[in-house]
């Protein structure tokens, strides 16, 4: 880091105002696939039938991993600050598989014991999710949640290969967030299959939200400026007609009812300002060692509220009124959460990063064959006859 950037630093507390945030997004997704998703089959009829008042509202919720990829962007752009390639990549894999691997094998599971509600997957599918890789494979995942993996796994390798490869600087992470979104405005004006492959790693559907999280944590970190500000904002115009363009997908793909798009816009708007206002230090108010144990349920929650929370939704409808069944899920879902994270994404995350860790450190030596032993000389004739003599 450079004179001008230690000077310009500021130092912050941990901003535990992001773990809760990070769960309400997760609880944004949950009502949604709760209460406004119809091909998740969670319920007999429809949503718009089910919940006639609630599902226009909830709709919304699909919106939550909006709000993820902002936080994101914030996050991966703070922890990697002063890190080598080889410990970013070590603490992005300890941190994912664990409670994934966990969520893979809950789902397989809750496939073959409830198969009325869930539809099954095959060996290979079942097989290559374990590597988060499905999708470019052309694989379905085990949780519809999961797409939203490869998308982040995307960003990481960007931000890896172009920024932390180098050494993380605020003049690289700029030079990236303002490439980056001249890469996304060609890629979404472009429509070839011959530039497939590099519109699939550029991700011009979210790129504009991993840039306004990236943003948002410089403001936080040197303070804003002219130049983040215009980031910030061209990162909303440009993503406001992607986002509703899903918005379009959402109601035809999944819903299949129709609400209006302009509280997407609103909500939009709303995500990118709760950012700036954690950037700015408006929220730092918002603090508590409870914000932190909640947001350690955020991952898993997300992973497995669609597959064991609705398949238990499912299985107890008609036992009680919905609203108190969703209610009792929910609750449900963040305790298993909470042991998830206590018994299997700590302790098998720990061990993961120290032997990820010892593997880096031995790539860096760039080991070599280890020599062989020198052969024990053996006595020349003459020495032979002498020993004779002497003996």
């Amino acid at each position: 880091m450079s004179t001008t950037e230690m000077a310009a630093e500021r130092k912050r507390p941990r901003l535990e105002v992001l773990d809760g945030l990070r769960l309400a997004a997760a609880l944004l997704v949950l009502i949604y696939h709760y209460t406004a998703v119809r091909n998740n089959h969670i319920w007999p009829e429809p949503p718009k039938e089910a919940f006639p008042t609630a599902h226009g509202i909830t709709f919304y919720g699909w919106l939550g991993v909006n709000l993820f990829f902002l936080i994101s962007g914030f996050v991966i752009c703070m922890s990697s600050w002063g890190r080598s390639l080889g410990d970013f990549f070590t603490s992005r894999a300890a941190r994912l598989y664990p409670a994934y691997w966990f969520s893979v094998v809950a789902g397989i599971t809750v496939y073959h014991f409830w198969p009325d509600h869930n539809a099954g997957r095959d060996w290979i599918t079942n097989l290559v999710n374990f590597t988060m890789l499905q999708e470019p494979f052309g694989y379905g995942g085990v949780s519809a949640v999961y797409w939203t993996l490869w998308t982040e796994l995307r960003f990481y390798l960007l931000f890896a290969l172009f920024v932390v490869w180098r050494g993380v600087t605020y003049k690289r992470v700029v030079v990236f967030c303002c490439v980056w979104t001249v890469a996304s405005v060609m890629a979404n004006a472009s429509d070839t299959e011959a530039l497939a492959p590099l519109l699939l790693m550029i991700v011009p559907d979210y790129s504009f939200l991993f840039i306004a999280g990236i943003a948002c944590y410089l403001m936080y970190r040197f303070g804003p400026n002219l130049l983040l500000w215009g980031i910030l904002v061209m990162s909303y115009i440009l993503g406001l007609p992607v986002t509703l363009r899903k918005h379009f997908r959402v109601e035809k793909n999944e819903t299949q009812h129709l609400v209006a798009r302009w509280p997407t816009a609103v909500i939009l708007a709303l995500i990118f300002l709760v950012m700036v206002a954690v950037a700015l230090g408006w929220l730092s108010w918002i603090s508590g060692k409870w914000l932190t144990v909640l947001g350690t349920m955020t991952y898993p929650l997300y992973l497995l509220h669609e597959t064991v929370g609705g398949t238990m939704l499912h299985e107890l409808d008609g036992t009680l009124n919905r609203w108190a069944l969703i209610g009792i899920t929910t609750v449900a879902m963040l305790v298993l959460s909470y042991l998830v994270h206590r018994w299997i994404e700590k302790p098998v995350g720990l061990r993961m990063r120290a032997a990820i860790a010892k593997g880096v450190r031995e790539l860096n030596k760039d080991r070599e064959e280890p020599p062989k032993p020198p052969e024990p000389r053996k006595p020349d004739a003459d020495m032979t006859q002498e020993l004779v003599k002497i003996s």
